[in-house]
């Protein structure tokens, strides 16, 4: 035997003309004054606009009076910039700051955490003209900030090697001083001291110094932990 099943009974129809309860906040919600009396509003201000940030993250340098420094710029507006940098300034000095695309800016360290700096330029600048990439009149790209830099090296090449210092540094290349020889486009091996070697292209040479492209690039990080250290070793040596 199949049992049947029950289902409740249906509900009554309803009657669209029945008068419904709606909220009387839904019709006509309450305006804030008659919500609070106007003596316990709060008075109703407005910070000033701040300017208009772009967020980038170019490499740039920075030159101060400690030194040249590798940065990465941040964010930018039209009265000051923010950059990574590991630079030991205060607030009130002076900078520099020359970023990839040849642009070139002017300010002073408005503070600074022990990452990063924020700069306070002298004159107001067009955010989008100060970032379009500029033309040297050589139409080739522009190379990586180059810092001064000064440190012992070391070449092999041919089976000789050679020393030499270190005039800069950036993440790509660097000059090197001394008696370096060797043809145009040779590849040599260069030590660095403090970085790990690196093969690299000899690039163009003069009666005492050379400059070199390397073949794998050093990382922001390196170069900047590369430049505490040796802060950090003229500071112990006075």
């Amino acid at each position: 035997m199949i049992e049947q099943a029950h289902y409740p009974p249906a509900p009554e129809p309803r009657n669209d003309a029945d008068p419904v309860a709606i909220p009387t906040y839904i019709i006509d919600p309450p305006t804030y004054s008659e919500a609070i009396p106007a003596e316990a509003q709060p008075a109703r201000t407005f910070a000033p606009r701040e300017d208009r940030l772009t967020r980038i993250l170019l490499i740039g340098r920075l030159s101060a009076a400690t030194g040249d420094h590798l940065c990465r710029a941040r964010n930018i507006s039209a009265n000051g910039m923010n950059v990574e940098c590991d630079a030991r300034l205060i607030r009130g000095d002076r900078v520099r700051i020359e970023l990839r695309n040849l642009a070139v800016v002017e300010g002073k360290v408005a503070w600074n955490d022990g990452t990063r700096i924020g700069i306070h330029f002298d004159a107001s600048i067009d955010v989008e003209s100060f970032l379009r990439p500029s033309d040297d009149g050589t139409g080739l790209t522009p190379r990586a900030p180059r810092i001064a830099a000064d440190a012992a090296a070391t070449l092999w090449h041919d089976g000789r090697t050679m020393s030499a210092r270190l005039h800069n540094l950036s993440q790509s290349g660097c000059c090197l001083i001394g008696d370096v020889q060797g043809a145009t486009d040779s590849v040599v091996r260069i030590t660095i001291a403090g970085l790990p070697p690196r093969q690299a292209t000899l690039r163009w040479a003069t009666a005492d110094r050379a400059g070199y492209a390397f073949h794998t690039i050093f990382s922001f990080a390196d170069i900047v932990a590369w430049q505490r250290a040796q802060a950090d070793r003229a500071a112990a040596t006075g």
